[in-house]
């Protein structure tokens, strides 16, 4: 998996990607430096000329990253032949700053045809020589390669006339802000607690917490697994309430792992060596538990991570037994996947799970990957190996997703957290070994709120911290 390139400004410059076949590319969300948003903005470019014919070999020449297959010849006229090759190449990566925004705001409405604009850029020759090949209607980014230009849709509309001298029709639709990760240390609380039962340790300290979730009015539920309770703070790490304690009746936990909120703000966590899942309120009140130690459907074996969809169906790390298991908003058995291994579609000691109701991301502990499944357990992707380097784990433990489709992973062993579009290209990481501000030490649990801010359960250091943006 390669790393983005640094650019001499300290940003990073997306690399290059290769389109397997023409209007079939959805915009990568790749940032064009940590200081800045992203827009991803789809423009339709279409012709209402036919383009003169032109040779295979003379499209690839010009346009490299665009491989046609034999019956999808591409078309061009002689002028946009001409198209420097240079502008190109300087345009092969396509996002857009939001310096062209405003550009935008004024070019009229989404989907409506655009009538103003700026001068031309190599991006916008980029765009409109996609369209005078004839594969247009097509949806497309148009992007600065260094962040600087003021792009706008014009541009490719002129361009495309001028290349032409054809007239052109063009429509955008609209964008799409796409933040930077909120990577910026802003707060921790927390400190090593524990207490002899009867006694409950004091609120607000920690014995190695695991698991954590942020719900929608931003209260963050952590599990604290050693002292068998769960805390509630609210964003900012003021206590709130807290409730259990060790044992195995209703409402009692031995090493809880994981929590997971549903639409309901119901609570969800799994009890690890009592090996169920149980549910409570937002408050604390015990609804239901589901799951005894076996192998069997809707068994466990030291269940750890958790993860609801939005249509309220669970999906459960059952670590030891090397699977995930799928249930209702009931607990109701629904299908399982998963075998010891290290192949495609095999687990050693799944640790944390998370879904977007389209596919399920799996913290594959001891394969030191993320494999990737849909939501009837069919093998999608997979991506990392052991190591340090950009990418590689050392025994994942928690993953999360944030609006963006971005999946946050906790890299336990590397004490940082990873973070991927949702294919497994690297965006960034964040984290060192240490007990400062920002530094981490076998964080466990990760999740982010819906401002973006990322929540990491410190687990070595008894605290949990939140990163903030710029």
């Amino acid at each position: 998996m390669g790393a983005h390139r640094a650019r001499a400004d300290g940003g990073r410059v997306p690399r290059r990607r290769r389109l397997r076949e023409p209007c079939v590319h959805t915009p990568r969300r790749l940032g064009v430096g940590r200081d800045r948003d992203v827009l991803r903005v789809q423009v339709r470019v279409q012709l209402l000329i036919d383009p003169v014919k032109a040779s295979k070999r003379q499209m690839q020449n010009i346009f490299p990253e665009i491989m046609m297959r034999e019956e999808e010849t591409p078309e061009m006229t002689s002028s946009t032949n001409r198209l420097s090759r240079a502008a190109v190449a300087a345009a092969a990566v396509l996002t857009l700053t939001t310096t062209a925004m405003p550009a935008f705001a004024a070019n009229g409405d989404c989907g409506q045809p655009v009538s103003t604009g700026s001068s031309p850029t190599a991006s916008d020759a980029l765009a409109t020589l996609r369209a005078a090949v004839a594969i247009a209607p097509c949806d497309i980014a148009i992007c600065d390669v260094d962040g600087s230009c003021m792009v706008t849709a014009t541009d490719a509309l002129r361009v495309l006339t001028r290349s032409t001298g054809q007239p052109v029709a063009l429509t955008c639709d609209c964008p799409d802000l796409i933040p930077d990760v909120c990577q910026t240390f802003g707060l921790k609380w927390g400190a090593t607690g524990f207490a002899i039962p009867p006694d409950l340790p004091p609120p607000g300290t920690f014995r190695r917490p695991r698991g954590i979730a942020v719900n929608g009015d931003g209260d963050v539920y952590v599990v604290d697994a050693q002292n068998d309770r769960i805390e509630v703070f609210t964003s900012d790490g003021g206590f709130t309430v807290q409730w259990g304690s060790n044992g195995q009746g209703a409402a009692e936990f031995d090493r809880p792992r994981s929590v997971a909120i549903d639409g309901s703000t119901n609570v969800w966590i799994t009890d690890r060596t009592n090996h169920r899942v149980q549910k409570f309120g937002p408050g604390g009140a015990f609804l239901l538990q589901f799951g005894v130690l076996g192998t069997g459907p809707g068994q466990f074996n030291q269940p750890q991570g958790i993860a609801i969809a939005a249509n309220g169906d669970i999906y459960v790390a059952d670590s030891l037994n090397n699977r995930v298991q799928k249930f209702n908003s009931n607990g109701g058995f629904i299908r399982q996947w998963g075998t010891p291994g290290s192949a495609n579609g095999q687990f050693n000691e799944p640790r944390g799970v998370a879904t977007d109701g389209t596919n399920v991301f799996v913290a594959d502990g001891s394969n030191n990957r993320v494999p990737v499944f849909d939501t009837n357990g069919t093998f999608v992707r997979a991506w990392g190996s052991l190591g340090g380097g950009q990418g590689s784990f050392r025994t994942p433990r928690g993953v999360a997703l944030d609006s963006a489709g971005r999946v946050y992973v906790a890299d336990f062993g590397n004490h940082r957290i990873q973070v991927f579009d949702d294919t497994g290209i690297f965006d960034t990481s964040f984290g060192s070994f240490g007990t400062g501000n920002g530094q981490l030490n076998g964080p466990r649990g990760v999740t982010v709120d819906s401002q973006g801010r990322v929540f990491v359960t410190d687990t070595d250091n008894d605290r949990v911290q939140r990163f903030d943006c710029n």
